[in-house]
């Protein structure tokens, strides 16, 4: 109860007085020391982590970067707060009809999404990787449409276009571009046109037929040409099969007749004005009579 009313006064005198923020520069390292050491709750977006994500995104951390990024392992921050953002943004959260958990995460992962974005902005190369390698679709998940699967990219990509959090989208979005170095190009390339388009819409960046096809080179790591629209490799893509190939000429005739009759009682009841297709083909004379 002392961490936790300690960590809220450092908040709010650091939110509401910014002139004194500076004054607590000096508890950067103990307060990712804690948030380092101390055992996640279940879930893990609960007070006193909460408190202490809240308290860093109050201070200044530019000022502090050999806290943010100590010497002896400069990512270990950065994969804390990683993890917190992994186990919090599960499955059902990540689901777009778990209402419940769309809502909490909305509520709770914001504050967590803005300080892993003020976080890259400031960080080494070392760091940029990390987070990366952390946050963007690994070379598994291209063997499907990116957002498919179980990983943190897959499940921050579901999380992006929830109906139920409306202001995570926004900042997962903001964050993968930024991990994208803000490039319009390599953020379509990471994501895939189909999540990366309410962004870039919004931004007022639009993409030629041009722009797609160089996209559809493969990613770092990744020798497959991809689906620029979907993130998937194109050689996981299934194939198209045409749904007559298989049909005798026969089994072809009678399906023929069943949707002619079809649409003669469909025309019949009045309900609705259709033509059927058969009869509008002879009438085009592109109907055939064979012997």
């Amino acid at each position: 109860m002392a961490l936790s009313e300690t960590l809220k006064l450092l908040f709010n005198i650091a939110h509401l007085v910014p002139s004194k923020a500076d004054s607590f520069s000096s508890s950067i390292p103990n307060i990712f020391k804690i948030l380092c050491r101390r055992q996640l709750p279940s879930p893990p977006l609960q007070p006193p982590v909460t408190y202490l994500i809240n308290a860093l995104l109050s201070l200044d951390l530019s000022s502090a970067p050999e806290s943010v990024f100590p010497c002896f392992d400069s990512t270990c921050n950065v994969a804390r707060l990683i993890e917190i953002l992994d186990l919090s943004a599960d499955k059902k959260s990540a689901e777009k009809n778990s209402e419940d958990e769309g809502r909490f995460f909305d509520e709770a992962g914001v504050p967590l999404l803005t300080l892993l974005r003020n976080i890259y902005e400031i960080s080494s190369e070392n760091a940029k990787s990390y987070m990366r390698k952390r946050l963007l679709p690994p070379k598994e998940d291209r063997d499907n449409p990116l957002g498919h699967g179980d990983s943190l990219a897959a499940r921050l990509l579901r999380l992006s276009t929830s109906a139920m959090a409306p202001s995570t989208r926004e900042h997962v979005s903001s964050l993968l571009f930024e991990v994208s170095n803000s490039n319009p190009e390599e953020f379509v390339h990471n994501v895939g046109y189909g999540y990366a388009s309410g962004l870039l819409l919004s931004r007022g960046i639009q993409f030629t037929q041009s722009a797609f096809e160089k996209l559809s080179v493969s990613p770092a790591g990744d020798e497959r040409p991809i689906n620029p629209i979907t993130g998937q490799a194109l050689a996981s893509e299934p194939e198209v099969k045409d749904p007559l190939g298989e049909m005798t000429d026969e089994e072809k005739e009678r399906e023929a007749e069943r949707l002619f009759v079809l649409f003669e009682r469909l025309k019949n009841t009045g309900v609705v004005t259709v033509k059927n297709p058969i009869e509008q083909a002879v009438q085009e004379g592109r109907f055939e009579e064979l012997d």
